[in-house]
């Protein structure tokens, strides 16, 4: 099965290697993005993109191929495996070499990129909504970045999940940021809220679609920081990301969210995104 895309050549994601010496392993150098795949199409290509070249620019990286080439790597991938549901994974390192902190002066990247089938997001997280914790933010100070630097991300998940939970939402600070791999979006006295872009999250694709859709369907918005107290007392409690686009909230730190079932704004959302995909 021919999968994968490795400096410039197709093969299986099997048979690919890296030098152990690369710096996305040894310290997290490197950018990555996930598009969805869906009835066979990549979904915001472009957004994703530009959130790619936004990454690799603050790190200093530079993506070897341009957003055509990158498109087209991508559509053979997808046609070749004849995907219809899943997901690309394309990841950029600095490359290797000896292992110094510094950017070493002959360093070539290494990029690549992954189709996979993926099951889908069981129809219950939907129908019954989420159950979260509530957690300190541990991450880095610039969430901003997709970086690959992801440990504190997968503890608080591990936490949630050893907890029973599906997810934790993270706090500073400042308020709620983010969960470990999604944006957070309120419903508070009818308006649409949300944590203000910053680097202290990262720009969600699908959560800036949400906005823009509950803009055009008169739901007001609003983005600012709200505390813990707000969140958990909050009408409507939603997460959005690329894999499982716009999904409930139900239950945070064992409370229920409003009457403890997705709400009415929760539930356009969910019906107007899903319009955007067909």
């Amino acid at each position: 099965m021919t999968n994968a895309f490795v400096n410039g050549k197709y093969m299986a994601a099997e048979d690919a290697c890296l030098n152990i010496e690369d710096r996305g392993t040894l310290f997290g150098d490197g950018v990555y993005e996930f598009f969805k795949v869906h009835n066979g199409k990549v979904l915001m290509t472009q957004e994703h993109l530009d959130r790619l070249r936004y990454s690799a620019s603050e790190l200093e990286l530079t993506v070897p191929y341009s957003d055509e080439k990158i498109g087209a790597i991508i559509d053979k991938l997808i046609d070749t495996n004849g995907l219809q549901y899943g997901g690309i994974y394309l990841q950029l390192t600095r490359g290797a070499a000896h292992r110094i902190h510094q950017f070493p002066d002959d360093c070539t990247p290494n990029f690549f990129i992954v189709a996979r089938e993926m099951p889908p997001v069981p129809q219950s997280l939907y129908e019954e909504g989420m159950a979260v914790l509530l957690l300190p933010d541990e991450r880095w100070k610039r969430c901003d970045i997709k970086s690959l630097n992801l440990l504190a991300n997968i503890l608080a998940k591990q936490k949630a999940i050893k907890a029973g939970v599906d997810d934790a939402i993270l706090y500073s600070e400042r308020g709620i940021t983010e969960s470990t791999s999604s944006s957070v979006l309120t419903v508070i006295d009818g308006v649409l809220t949300t944590t203000p872009l910053g680097p202290w999250i990262l720009p969600g694709i699908t959560r800036q679609a949400v906005l823009e859709l509950a803009l055009k369907d008169n739901i007001p918005v609003a983005e600012r920081f709200i505390s813990k107290e707000e969140l958990t007392a909050a009408d409507e409690v939603i997460i959005t990301n690329t894999r499982s686009d716009v999904t409930p909230v139900t239950t945070v730190d064992g409370q229920p969210v409003g009457n403890g079932k997705p709400g009415k704004i929760t539930r356009r959302l969910m019906d107007l995104f899903a319009d955007l995909l067909k």
